[in-house]
């Protein structure tokens, strides 16, 4: 199973989006994600603060905001389920 990593932050609502727009797209690909605060670690509130929600993929990040359902169904289907 594909695992993603959503690089939020609380109160964030576009993370919040996100994180149900990949709850969405789970129901159409076989994937599981994990979310990680960014403000817990200081390198990665560095490296992403302008621009969660981020999610990655293998280390890749393969979305970030704005996150629209389209353009990230597409994104998702093109690398999880590329042979």
């Amino acid at each position: 199973m594909h695992q993603l990593v959503l690089y939020m932050k609380p109160g964030c609502h576009l993370c919040h989006n996100a994180a149900e727009m990949l709850r969405d797209v789970q129901q159409r690909l076989p994937f599981t994600f994990s979310k990680v605060d960014i403000t817990q670690d200081a390198g990665l509130y560095d490296r992403f603060r302008d621009d969660i929600p981020v999610v990655e993929f293998n280390g890749r990040v393969l979305l970030s905001a704005p996150i629209g359902p389209a353009t990230a169904e597409k994104v998702l289907t093109q690398h999880l389920t590329a042979g």
